[in-house]
């Protein structure tokens, strides 16, 4: 969680949890990665996997924290 930013981790700790035990089969599956796009202060990442119904495409958002650490912001 500590790649979460503060205000995130309260919502993502519990299936973080949850998840954790399971964390390497997950990562693995995540998907390819399309594009990255990077300015100053954020960062957006974008997933695509096969789906059930096609492609789908996941963003996953980082900020650069008062600390300078890039965290994870939304998803």
């Amino acid at each position: 969680m500590t790649a979460v930013t503060a205000t995130m981790q309260s919502k993502y700790s519990a299936i973080s949890t949850t998840l954790q035990p399971d964390s390497r089969t997950i990562v693995a599956q995540l998907g390819v990665l399309q594009w990255i796009t990077v300015t100053d202060e954020l960062a957006e990442i974008d997933i695509t996997r096969s789906g059930v119904n096609g492609p789908q495409t996941f963003q996953i958002y980082l900020i650069r924290s008062e600390d300078g650490i890039w965290r994870v912001d939304g998803m």
